[in-house]
C-alpha cells in the first residue's frame, strides 16, 4: 500500500511541477536554455511516454528539473507523466520496503540496479533503432 501511495503522490508532484513550469516558467526557461530546450522537445514528441519511462529509470539527473524542463516545452502532460509514474514504481517499491522495516541488502539494491540499468538500456536502444530506421526510410523516400 505505502508504494501505491508513494508513487501518486510522486506523480501529482511532478504533474504540479509540470504544470507550474509550462505556466509561469516557460518564458523564463525557454530564454535560460533556448537551444537545449528546443532539442529536448524535438527528443521527446515521439514515444514520450516510452522516453519518460526510461528517464524515470536511470538513477541519475533530477526529477525537479525533468519535471521543469519538460513543463517549459509544448509536449503533452499525460503521456509524460504516464511513463514517469511507471518509472517512479521500482523506486517507490525500494523506499516503502526499507519504511516498512523490511531490511533491503546492498545485494537486492545491486540487483535491482543492475535489472533498471537493462530495462533503460533496452528502452535506449529500441528508440536509438526505431530513430535511425525512421530517419533512413525518411532518406528513401525523399523525392529526388
Amino acid at each position: 500500500m505505502g508504494m501505491v501511495v508513494s508513487t501518486l503522490c510522486t506523480v501529482i508532484g511532478a504533474a504540479l511541477c509540470f504544470s507550474s513550469s509550462r505556466w509561469l516558467l516557460r518564458g523564463f526557461v525557454s530564454r535560460r536554455f533556448g537551444h537545449r530546450l528546443t532539442r529536448l522537445e524535438s527528443l521527446l514528441e515521439q514515444r514520450t511516454w516510452l522516453k519518460a519511462l526510461m528517464i524515470r529509470l536511470l538513477p541519475v539527473g533530477s526529477n525537479l528539473l525533468t519535471n521543469i524542463l519538460a513543463g517549459a516545452t509544448r509536449i503533452h502532460a499525460l503521456p509524460f507523466l504516464a511513463g514517469s509514474m511507471l518509472g517512479y514504481i521500482p523506486q517507490m517499491l525500494v523506499f516503502s520496503l526499507i519504511g516498512s522495516g523490511i531490511g533491503v541488502s546492498d545485494q537486492y539494491q545491486l540487483v535491482l540496479s543492475i535489472v533498471l540499468f537493462i530495462i533503460a538500456s533496452l528502452i535506449g536502444t529500441y528508440l536509438y533503432r526505431s530513430r535511425v530506421s525512421r530517419e533512413m526510410s525518411d532518406l528513401i523516400n525523399q523525392d529526388p
